[in-house]
C-alpha cells in the first residue's frame, strides 16, 4: 500500500525522547496507512468501537492522555466522550499539517511538547 508522507508517530515520537516514562500506543486506523479496510466497516461508528475494544484491552483501567490527528482527532473526541473517567487530557491536530515548516522542525511536535508540559504539570499538582 503507498504510504503517503509521514505518519503522525514519526513527527511525534522524537517529542518523547527526552520524556521519559510515557507508553505509547499508535493506531493504524482501518482504511488508512498500512491497515487495509474492511467491507463489514462503513461508518466512523465502527471504526471507533473498533478504537475502544483495543483501548479496554491494552489501557484497561489506567488514566491516559489522548493526541489524535485528521480522522484520529475527531475519534478521539468521541473516545473522550465514552472513557471520560480516564482520560487526562486530549490534543486533536486536525488543522495543523505536519509539513507545514517551521524552523527545521515541524509545526506539530512542538504543540505535542506544550501540551504534554501541561498535563505533566497538572498531574504533578494533582
Amino acid at each position: 500500500m503507498a504510504r503517503f508522507g509521514r505518519v503522525p508517530a514519526d513527527y511525534v515520537e522524537p517529542v518523547f525522547g527526552e520524556r521519559p516514562g510515557w507508553r505509547r500506543i499508535y493506531l493504524d486506523l482501518p482504511g488508512r496507512g498500512a491497515t487495509t479496510g474492511e467491507p463489514w466497516i462503513t461508518t466512523n461508528d465502527q471504526v471507533l468501537d473498533i478504537v475502544l475494544r483495543v483501548i479496554d484491552q491494552v489501557v484497561l483501567s489506567e488514566r491516559f492522555v489522548l493526541a489524535g490527528h485528521a480522522a484520529g482527532a475527531h475519534l478521539a473526541r468521541a473516545v473522550l466522550r465514552s472513557r471520560f473517567g480516564l482520560v487526562d487530557g486530549l490534543s486533536k491536530s486536525f488543522p495543523i499539517s505536519p509539513w507545514a515548516a517551521v524552523g527545521t522542525g515541524t509545526a506539530f511536535p512542538g504543540l505535542v511538547a506544550e501540551w504534554l508540559s501541561r498535563v505533566e504539570e497538572a498531574n504533578a499538582v494533582a
